[in-house]
């Protein structure tokens, strides 16, 4: 199956083609600018560089946030126009479950290689920036074969963190070095960091489009955006949409 992926939530956007659960190429936007001026053509460069026809991607993996409103929508309008001319089913990918899958399993190539993520911690903590309202959060445990979500996804102010995250938590996510401070101040010795600033990746979304084991935010027959701030309330669109 060829899988395409699309992740506009957060400013850095990317699109990818995965097949038979390795990564035939990803392509990641620059930053800044207009995204849906830029999204179009770029997926038609990426299936030219994969010598793929738009009827040869079978599915679509994309990101539901949380994160940017706007850049949400984006992906959504995108996957949901390829998939009306084409039929093609999609799959919504929570960015939470992309950023874990990142820590969790490696990226393979077509060659087999890829990026090792070594031990894995036994609690994650991933995050992103909620602005004025503070953090979008989830916490995930380790367990046999991946991890489960233990709790979240939620927005809440970083003081209310320590009370929905027990034991030693690594963190993760997009805009960690904003809160960076702030979570080590109020975790203490139980605070461990990400050594990169992680974003989802398109490459992830594809990837966990058809994995059994993986974590994904996909209710049955639904696609829709993952806003988690008070009073914004949207109405899941059906798979195929």
């Amino acid at each position: 199956m060829n899988i395409l992926g699309i992740e506009t939530s957060t400013r850095r956007a990317s699109l990818a083609i995965a097949r038979g659960g390795a990564l035939l190429r990803e392509a990641v936007l620059p930053e800044g600018g207009n995204p849906s001026a830029r999204l179009v053509p770029a997926l038609e460069r990426l299936l030219r560089e994969c010598a793929l026809s738009p009827a040869a991607v079978d599915g679509i993996a994309v990101g539901t946030g949380p994160g940017s409103f706007t850049g949400i929508r984006i992906g959504l309008a995108t996957a949901r126009g390829f998939s009306i001319a084409r039929g093609t089913p999609i799959r919504g990918i929570c960015g939470f479950d992309n950023l874990i899958a990142g820590i969790a399993y490696p990226v393979r190539g077509p060659g087999g290689g890829g990026k090792e993520s070594g031990c894995p911690p036994l609690r994650v903590c991933a995050v992103v920036d909620a602005y004025s309202y503070g953090l979008y959060a989830a916490v995930y445990e380790r367990e046999a074969g991946g991890y489960r979500r233990a709790g979240g996804p939620f927005v809440c102010k970083p003081d209310d963190l320590p009370g929905r995250a027990a034991g030693e938590v690594f963190f993760t996510g997009p805009h960690l070095g904003k809160f960076r401070e702030a979570l080590a101040g109020l975790f203490g010795a139980r605070a461990k960091f990400d050594a990169e600033d992680r974003f989802p990746t398109a490459a992830s979304a594809a990837l966990l489009y058809d994995d059994p084991v993986a974590l994904r935010d996909d209710p049955p027959g639904t696609v829709s955006p993952l806003y988690l701030l008070p009073g914004v309330r949207v109405k899941a669109a059906a798979r195929g949409l």
